[in-house]
């Protein structure tokens, strides 16, 4: 009896001093949030859209915020997951080295497209070239033959207006999707770029960012004027990734090719898909 009446008093106390084991009995865990943008080429439309739809300047941080978190948060893990330790290292140096400029063109290509209206995204699944298996090697031991990551391209439209690619590659990671530019992917061996020829006055009207030539002092002293002509080769991206002087005079050379080094282009699509550009260009100085 004695026995009974203290299991009831210890039983009382207990329950007096911690009440959350009689109130509150313990509960399962929350389940974890989903991420904010899905896994899906709705969720990479709804990711993009958000971004070039802001054109009030007041926005202008929040579209900025916007585009770096397309950066992939942690390239060495990223790339050496999708490619393989061997080709992972060399892209991810690159990718990190490449991104600030990149970002920068990305930014002016968006800014272009949420003047002209083209905020409407259209997103296509693409293939990336598998990876060579090494001679004698089967595909049991060809542990990095293909990346296992899916890739997207994008394109902004307007009504009836000819889409415009949005430059790089999309996939996802971290809970939303990322961006990785071409110029990344060239450091592949068997990752080579398709490239067309067309003319300056084509390249011309796709001319997003011109830098006009600083006239030499030399030059204008000599009374030295005429036209420049070089020949250029674009990046998927639209960068200006190679140049050659082909005339004019030597003296203007280095000034028109400092300047056209920073000319920026609109990426220019063969079957939908974006293209390296072979071209000519001409620049004049005049002394007028």
């Amino acid at each position: 009896m004695h026995s009974s009446r203290n299991a009831l008093l210890v039983l009382s106390v207990l329950l007096a001093a911690f009440p959350c084991f009689a109130q509150n009995p313990p509960t399962a865990s929350p389940a974890p949030a989903a991420p904010a943008v899905p896994d899906a080429p709705a969720g990479l439309q709804a990711q993009l859209e958000e971004i070039v739809k802001i054109k009030n300047k007041k926005e202008l941080k929040h579209r900025e915020q916007l585009i770096a978190e397309l950066r992939i948060p942690d390239p060495d893990a990223w790339f050496a997951s999708a490619f393989g330790n061997d080709d992972g290292g060399k892209l991810a140096a690159t990718y990190k080295k490449s991104w600030e400029d990149f970002e920068d063109h990305f930014t002016n290509i968006i800014a272009n497209l949420a003047e002209e209206g083209q905020t409407h995204i259209s997103v296509k699944e693409i293939s990336l070239p598998a990876k060579p298996a090494v001679a004698g090697q089967n595909e049991s031991t060809a542990a990095d033959v293909k990346p296992a990551n899916v890739f997207y391209s994008a394109s902004a439209m307007k009504g009836s207006l000819a889409p415009s690619a949005l430059p790089g590659i999309y996939t996802y990671d971290h809970g939303a999707f990322r961006l990785v530019n071409w110029q990344t992917l060239y450091e592949l061996p068997y990752m080579k770029p398709t490239r067309i020829r067309i003319g300056g006055n084509v390249a011309a009207a796709k001319l997003l960012q011109q830098v006009t030539p600083e006239y030499p002092a030399e030059a204008r002293q000599n009374k030295v004027s005429g036209t420049v002509l070089l020949h250029i080769v674009l990046s998927r991206e639209g960068y200006v990734a190679r140049i050659d002087f082909v005339s004019g005079p030597p003296e203007l050379m280095h000034a028109s090719m400092d300047a056209v080094r920073q000319w920026k282009y609109q990426p220019t699509l063969l079957n939908g898909d974006p293209v390296e550009v072979d071209t000519m260009i001409s620049v004049v100085f005049s002394l007028r």
